[in-house]
């Protein structure tokens, strides 16, 4: 991909001199490639995703349904189930009809679960430590500027192609 970018004259990027822009392009690959998932214990991206939710909704006071996981989380209800099947069967993630709607499934960390996620988020914290240690001050307010904007500005231009598509 990188060599049809630097071949069309329309590629914004080749205002950066060759070499540059090469660098941008291989960085976005290289970060897009990296699997996260593959440090975690014992679970996958989209189940972390899912545990951290739970989580962060009964650390709130709230019990997390599966229809408010899947607009959280981006995904579709039945992959939220397909997911929550999982963890259930591994008793890391409980699901209990709710009382007042029997129609309704909430879900909940079980204390197992909790326990994983536990490490596993410490297991971010230590990997994103080490990388930041390498900047400076100064060099990570730039990084959240510009990683920020950047993110932002692509998220809009995706957003806009949906708007457009769904027209």
């Amino acid at each position: 991909m990188l060599e049809e970018l630097l071949k069309n004259p329309q590629f914004i990027g080749m205002r950066l001199n060759a070499e540059k822009c090469a660098q941008l392009i291989k960085s976005i690959q290289r970060f897009g490639s990296i699997n996260m998932a593959s440090f975690f214990e014992g679970i996958s991206m989209s189940e972390m995703s899912l545990m951290y939710c739970a989580q962060s909704y009964a650390d709130s006071g709230a019990a997390l349904t599966v229809n408010e996981a899947a607009a959280e989380l981006s995904v579709s209800v039945p992959a939220v189930s397909r997911t929550l099947k999982t963890l259930s069967e591994r008793g890391l993630l409980e699901r209990r009809t709710d009382d007042s709607d029997r129609r309704s499934i909430r879900i909940f960390t079980t204390e197992k679960g909790s326990a994983l996620l536990k490490r596993n988020i410490e297991k971010c914290f230590i990997a994103l430590n080490a990388a930041l240690a390498t900047f400076s001050e100064e060099e990570l307010s730039a990084m959240v500027e510009l990683h920020s904007k950047f993110t932002n500005a692509l998220s809009d231009y995706v957003t806009g192609l949906k708007i457009e598509q769904n027209k």
